[in-house]
């Protein structure tokens, strides 16, 4: 005797399957896609620069001493940090600037650190070491933006900019 296999419920069972195959890949997608937001689409506070101090040191909203991530603190007085605090101070004080916090806010001298970025996108932690103003130094765990920083600061080095004209 020939055993018959019902065609209805194998058709039913592979459709089965497939439903669970393509929703759990839609799950997988649409948390994949959330993680990668979280990472590229930090938030970020607008507020505006009242002063700058130095080419690291700047004052912000209610008077709250900032600096930047990832960039060399050089107090040095020199010709490039006087041509930096000049630029800074035209390119900032008294914008209205978008700042970004990476894993650890406060800096060991107890200001608050931020990547800082101009209303039209210009990332000013980077164009500061492009410029040769100041090199990249990254300390853990702010290292959101370390492989752009350090690649910036070969460039700078390679171009001759500033503080590695002589170098």
């Amino acid at each position: 005797m020939r055993h018959k296999s019902n065609p209805i419920y194998i058709r039913i069972f592979a459709l089965l399957i497939c439903i669970f195959i393509l929703s759990s890949f839609c799950l997988f997608e649409k948390s994949l896609a959330k993680s990668r937001e979280k990472e590229s689409y930090p938030p970020r506070l607008t507020t505006k620069v009242k002063k700058v101090i130095d080419c690291s040191t700047f004052l912000i909203g209610g008077g709250q001493r900032s600096t930047f991530i990832g960039i060399s603190k050089n107090q040095r007085k020199n010709t490039i940090t006087k041509t930096c605090f000049n630029f800074l101070k035209k390119l900032i004080e008294g914008q209205t600037v978008k700042l970004e916090i990476d894993k650890k806010l406060i800096d060991r001298y107890g200001q608050v650190q931020y990547y800082l970025f101009l209303e039209d996108g210009t990332f000013v932690n980077l164009l500061l070491i492009l410029r040769g103003f100041t090199r990249a130094v990254i300390k853990y765990p702010n290292i959101r933006y370390q492989e752009k920083l350090q690649n910036a600061e070969k460039l700078a080095k390679k171009h001759s900019k500033g503080i590695w004209q002589n170098f």
